[in-house]
């Protein structure tokens, strides 16, 4: 039900993603990004599915619940897998609330290590990406980014005025 009520926003991003990995195709032929653990198809994938999918949705509390369901899943699942924070429940929540915050920072359409620069580099990938965009790309990557910081100011706002 989710997925068909964000339909619109989350056809964009993947028109977004899908233009930066033709981006990264051509300009960085050897750039393989890392896949993390939590991206793989896990029992916790069901509530990181639903992260992403109420993270851009209009309704407050389904993001406060969704994102308290995750928490409390995944503290328990770091409880029962970790020994050394098997006694102490908030250093487990603890690390519950960095994969999760992990989790909403992927979903931003243009990833932030684009914008660092490393070490011996004349220009960032976000901004060498820009340069190549048409003028009306480049007003969707801008609208699809001042979204995502929206939705995530909400969803964080959600998440503390419904704790």
């Amino acid at each position: 039900m989710y997925r068909n009520l964000t339909k619109e926003t989350r056809k964009r991003v993947q028109n977004s993603r899908r233009r930066q990995t033709q981006f990264l195709n051509a300009y960085f032929p050897d750039y393989r990004p890392i896949v993390e653990a939590s991206d793989a198809l896990t029992r916790k994938s069901p509530y990181y599915e639903n992260l992403r999918n109420i993270f851009w949705l209009d309704t407050p509390e389904e993001k406060a619940h969704a994102y308290y369901t995750a928490l409390n899943y995944l503290t328990h699942t770091i409880q029962r897998q970790d020994v050394a924070l098997a006694k102490n429940e908030a250093a487990a929540r603890n690390e519950a609330r960095k994969r999760i915050r992990n989790i909403l920072s992927r979903i931003r359409p243009i990833p932030a290590s684009w914008r660092k620069r490393d070490k011996g580099e004349m220009t960032t990938k976000y901004r060498l990406y820009k340069s190549k965009l048409t003028p009306e790309q480049m007003r969707e990557e801008m609208i699809l980014d001042e979204l995502y910081k929206q939705k995530k100011r909400e969803f964080w706002k959600a998440v503390s005025a419904y704790k």
